[in-house]
């Protein structure tokens, strides 16, 4: 009976510059010194409400063009680092405005090796983590997570969490890198959607009118373009499909 560790995995990160600084490696500041640098990360009351104080509301904002990412090639496969996190099944990692590090973990778990590769069990929800490199440390963030998306601002993402008892899912806009307060875990309850929780009311915004002859007709047309483009015989084995 065989059986394979599933999940036995660990995220690296590749330093593109040679003369990168390694993240891993705390830096020599006084208490202090490292208290200014944390400070440095808040974010101002204007980058908050959007607001501009200079006055030239009429001039459009001008687009500066990224900046351009060199790799130096030499020597990369030494600058391949690994995180200090503990193994498990890692997925879908994205930065944040504040250059922490987010990603997914779920479990480790035994599973039976089979003749075409696929697995019978569904993949079960992970804990989303964020890394910060300033504490040097991994922070939870939120359990039974399937998936996230965080913004262009990469100040607030899209958080997808399911319900282990009934399998329902949920949605939060939430900021990222921050867990949940801690009086919302301890509640323990169905939380009021809106700014406070970050739950978004799907149910009471969003409805989806159906009328079924329409539908019909679009999954025929659908049906229809599939079959010519995908058919073995170009010729659609002498039928016309433009005007059937």
């Amino acid at each position: 009976d065989l059986n394979f560790s599933h999940g036995a995995e660990l995220p690296y990160l590749v330093l593109l510059q040679s003369d990168a600084r390694n993240p891993f490696q705390r830096l020599r500041l006084s208490p202090a010194a490292l208290q200014d640098q944390l400070d440095g990360n808040d974010v101002e009351e204007s980058d908050m409400d959007g607001s501009d104080d200079s006055g030239e509301d009429d001039e459009e904002p001008k687009s500066e063009p990224p900046d351009q990412i060199v790799i130096d090639t030499d020597g990369i496969q030494e600058r391949i680092l690994q995180f200090p996190v503990k193994p498990g099944h890692y997925g879908h990692g994205e930065w944040t405005h504040d250059s922490k590090f987010q990603y997914l973990r779920g479990t480790l778990k035994a599973c039976k090796p089979t003749m075409n590769g696929d697995e019978s069990d569904d993949e079960a929800p992970s804990t989303l983590f964020a890394y910060d490199f300033q504490k040097m440390k991994e922070e939870r963030i939120m359990d039974n997570v399937t998936d996230f998306k965080i913004g262009m601002d990469l100040r607030n993402m899209l958080v997808c969490t399911v319900d282990p008892d009934d399998e329902e899912e949920s949605y939060y806009v939430l900021p990222t890198g921050q867990k949940p307060s801690e009086d919302e875990e301890e509640e323990g309850e169905t939380e009021d959607p809106g700014p406070d929780s970050g739950l978004l009311d799907l149910e009471g915004r969003i409805s989806l009118e159906v009328v079924p002859a329409e539908e019909w007709a679009q999954i025929f047309e659908e049906v229809r373009l599939y079959v010519m483009e995908m058919l073995f015989d170009e010729d659609c084995c002498g039928v016309d499909w433009e005007t059937t």
